[in-house]
């Protein structure tokens, strides 16, 4: 395992021009930074034909690390959303390409308060299903699944909806495949115990998130957001219930 991992910000540059390197450490508490010309950049030590030439700059020397966690991959934070900002029924939906469905749960699109764990989180589950996450802020958190697997290299359309009327839960996949594949297509529909509007847990912190799911904190906006191993397209997100009328088949 690499001990400093470090990326600069431009791949190019000028005399003159400023370039930022940043610089994690994994154990070590010191660095050292040094302006290289590389006259030979094969570093496989069973050749030994590795070669470079210092150059002297004022930066080199010896600096403070520290560890600073990369997340890999994209997402997009939608802040201010005004179709749960105030609680009550709300559907949201997505195309999902999923590459690798079954290596654990995925974030797809979530408003989720780890603190407080109230919110909603659309995401695929530890069996590689679609599931639809809902927390009150109480304690009281529901999760109800479709069960089937979804397929992967396929696109589905998935969805969720929760009826604050009747506190049912709906969600389902539908996946565009061909008359030969065993179909991963599935819909539940559940009723939650707890009453997500009436304590606002639906609302979460009023903005969204895409492609993630996790922790999330009212006060710095930050997420962390766990691993999606799948591409997303036209997300969707509604005030009221959807009941399928307007979900539209049409694909990416």
């Amino acid at each position: 395992m690499k001990k400093v991992v470090g990326y600069a910000n431009a791949w190019s540059v000028m005399p003159g021009d400023t370039l930022s390197v940043m610089v994690s450490t994994y154990g070590p508490e010191r660095y050292r930074a040094d302006l290289v010309r590389v006259i030979c950049g094969d570093d496989d030590p069973d050749h030994g034909i590795y070669r470079e030439e210092e150059i002297a700059a004022p930066f080199n020397g010896e600096y403070p690390g520290r560890t600073q966690p990369t997340v890999a991959g994209s997402y997009l934070i939608v802040s201010d959303v005004p179709a749960i900002a105030a609680p009550g029924s709300f559907t949201v939906q997505a195309w999902v390409f999923p590459t690798t469905p079954d290596r654990g749960e995925q974030g797809l699109i979530a408003n989720w308060i780890g603190e407080t764990s109230s919110g909603f989180a659309l995401l695929i589950d530890d069996t590689g299903a679609l599931a639809m996450r809902l927390g009150d802020g109480n304690g009281d958190v529901a999760q109800v699944s479709t069960g089937r697997p979804l397929a992967a290299r396929r696109w589905h359309l998935v969805a969720a909806a929760y009826d604050a009327a009747t506190r049912e839960l709906r969600v389902f996949q539908d996946p565009i495949e061909t008359p030969l594949e065993v179909s991963s297509a599935a819909s539940v529909a559940s009723a939650i115990a707890f009453d997500v509007a009436a304590n606002g847990g639906a609302a979460g912190d009023g903005g969204a998130a895409r492609g993630a799911s996790g922790r999330r904190s009212r006060g710095a906006q930050s997420l962390q957001r766990q691993d999606r191993s799948a591409a997303a397209d036209r997300p969707r997100l509604v005030a009221g219930r959807d009941r399928g009328a307007r979900l539209g088949r049409r694909a990416p």
